[in-house]
């Protein structure tokens, strides 16, 4: 499918992140930037003119409540306008972002808001709710900024963003300053902050192009199905979507629902998705019957290599388009990717490396290995989209490095025929791993789930189901029952988890396979499985 290309306005050398992604394409024009769809079906156009002169004001606030350069403030809101928003005046005003989602528990947000010293969190009304609760246990915290209705003890942003000025300048940045703290995991599957730099942003625009077959072109508007502040998923989709000139649509949607999904991508206009491995399945299995018409992706993307040929070619045929897949994470971005343009998607195929990154598989000294051996996916340095470090760890690379040379991924992988890199383990079980967890978060008393078995393996009825539960469901016998036999009402039995084992927290779905260690913690191994 062809597409007219949109000429790009120049970027600076070592621009910073707001300038990136926002103000080379406020030039007056009224551009689309945000397209948001609300729950009562009204819809809200956001320019990047906007953007600028909205963002500028907030940066103004924070300032005047006394942020500085380098301070921490927090973004606990919905994908949407205001999100997009909050984030650029935070780096407008030389602090740097921290993005959290709703999806987290109190216990959770806490940690991470005390963790990072967020001086200041900027929410809506839903998260005004969580830190009530929470605010007096947080030493660094000095202000909560509402995006919602006024209301007591917090700063309102849209009263006072109105009376400060539009056209403030930004303050100066380098490519090299701190930008964004991403939570992560550790091997033991703690949270992590990922320190970036304004820089991390100009490295990923390559290979995002690359994923979506070119651009922007004419008439493109951007999905993700992820929360904007999961995993990386500001870094690798959202951020660099804008930075391109490329709209972003803001709408929820059921995941589980997939005839839902295909209408709004039709109804919407969706030219570039991103959809998860278990979605699309999903999508497969509704049959073309649930196919709308008026349906005109023009790019379609995924991550993992954890998608079966059948599912690729399925997408290929029924959207008429390539579909991509990629390695993303928080300390990196998108390392690897498929494209039509570099390398077509086969089952398990990571891509190649991306525009300006150089990547290999090397062995446990840090050689690399050859074509066709098994080893860890590694990241050679200097590199723009390394990230900095962890927050209060920074220059500590993801799990180790080899004299400098090579950053380790902790992904395993080998190089193909066609020097692409494939990912481990097999890819129908991952897939099948993440449909186990996509019915699971269907059910209402699941916030979070992950499946993981004996020796790692993510796959089976001798696998174990760990579940978060949301807030006020009582976990124990009777809601374990309860979801095996939800699981079993919907999925054959050679896949169903037999135990179910219930956590306070769990990584974010976009770091992968639940590090062993956490099974360990919530005593994966042990106790009865219900047969």
């Amino acid at each position: 499918m062809s597409a007219k290309s949109q000429r790009m306005p120049p970027l600076a050398h070592g621009a910073g992140i707001a300038e990136t992604s926002c103000d080379r394409w406020a030039d007056g024009a009224g551009r689309l930037a945000v397209l948001h769809r609300r729950a009562d079906g009204s819809e809200e156009r956001v320019s990047f003119d906007a953007l600028r002169s909205t963002s500028a004001r907030l940066a103004e606030v924070l300032r005047g409540h006394g942020v500085k350069r380098g301070d921490r403030v927090a973004t606990l809101l919905k994908p949407g306008p205001d999100a997009v928003v909050s984030l650029l005046a935070v780096l407008r005003a030389g602090a740097v972002a921290v993005p959290m989602g709703h999806a987290l528990r109190h216990a959770a947000l806490a940690y991470r808001l005390r963790d990072c010293g967020a001086v200041a969190v900027i929410t809506d009304d839903g998260g005004l709710g969580d830190m009530e609760g929470i605010a007096p246990g947080l030493p660094s915290l000095r202000f909560v900024v509402s995006a919602g209705a006024p209301a007591a003890h917090v700063v309102s942003l849209w009263t006072e963003a109105q009376r400060a000025a539009a056209d403030a300048p930004a303050e100066p940045v380098t490519a090299d300053d701190p930008a964004l703290i991403l939570y992560g995991t550790d091997q033991a599957g703690r949270p992590r902050g990922v320190l970036h730099a304004h820089r991390a942003l100009a490295a990923q625009l390559g290979a995002f192009a690359l994923l979506h077959e070119g651009l922007p072109a004419q008439g493109d508007l951007l999905w993700t199905e992820c929360d904007w502040a999961a995993g990386a998923t500001w870094l690798d989709t959202v951020l660099p979507a804008l930075s391109l000139g490329v709209p972003v649509l803001a709408h929820s949607v059921p995941v589980t629902e997939p005839v839902r999904i295909l209408a709004m991508l039709a109804e919407d206009g969706v030219r570039n998705a991103v959809l998860s491995p278990a979605t699309l399945r999903r999508l497969m299995e509704a049959g073309t019957g649930a196919m709308p018409s008026g349906l005109q992706l023009r790019s379609l993307a995924t991550w993992g290599g954890a998608l079966g040929q059948d599912v690729i070619d399925w997408a290929s045929a029924t959207f008429r388009v390539p579909l991509n897949d990629c390695l993303t994470r928080p300390e990196f971005g998108i390392l690897l990717c498929t494209s039509s343009r570099l390398a077509p998607a086969r089952a398990g195929r990571l891509g190649g490396a991306a525009p300006g990154r150089s990547v290999a598989i090397v062995d446990a000294e840090g050689r690399e290995v050859p074509m066709g051996q098994r080893g860890e996916i590694a990241l050679r340095r200097p590199d723009a989209g390394l990230f900095l470090g962890y927050w209060k760890d920074a220059g500590v690379a993801p799990t180790a490095d080899h004299g400098g040379a090579w950053v380790l991924t902790g992904e395993s992988g080998f190089v193909d025929a066609d020097g692409c890199v494939s990912a481990l383990p097999p890819p129908v079980a991952a897939s099948r791993h993440a449909e186990v967890e996509t019915f699971l978060l269907a059910h209402p008393a699941v916030a979070r789930a992950t499946v993981i078995g004996p020796g790692g393996l993510p796959f089976g009825p001798e696998a174990t189901a760990i579940v978060v539960p949301r807030q006020g469901t009582v976990p124990g016998p009777d809601l374990a029952d309860e979801l095996r036999g939800f699981l079993r009402a919907r999925l054959s039995s050679d896949v169903c988890p037999r135990r179910v084992a219930f956590a306070l927290d769990l990584p974010p779905p976009e770091l992968g396979l639940m590090p062993a260690a956490l099974g360990k913690a919530v005593g994966l191994g042990g106790g009865p499985a219900e047969g």
